[in-house]
């Protein structure tokens, strides 16, 4: 059975949280533990981040993530 690509969309203009996609929980930004829980998930193939923010995509291939720009 062939796996799953999880696209997890991510950008810093917010309107209600600005930046909350870098927000910094326990040393990490939110958007690699989201990464790194959805690479859990059965069946999970791969996950890629879709971004059109410089920073956001630095942090994730930084993190070890793949990133789809948009």
């Amino acid at each position: 059975m062939p796996g799953v690509t999880v696209l997890i969309p991510a950008r810093l203009s917010s309107r209600r949280l600005a930046g909350k996609v870098l927000a910094d929980i326990s040393g990490t930004p939110m958007v690699l533990h989201v990464v790194r829980r959805a690479a859990r998930a059965e069946r999970v193939d791969r996950v890629m981040v879709a971004t059109a923010d410089d920073e956001v995509a630095r942090v994730v291939l930084e993190g070890g993530g793949q990133v789809v720009r948009t």
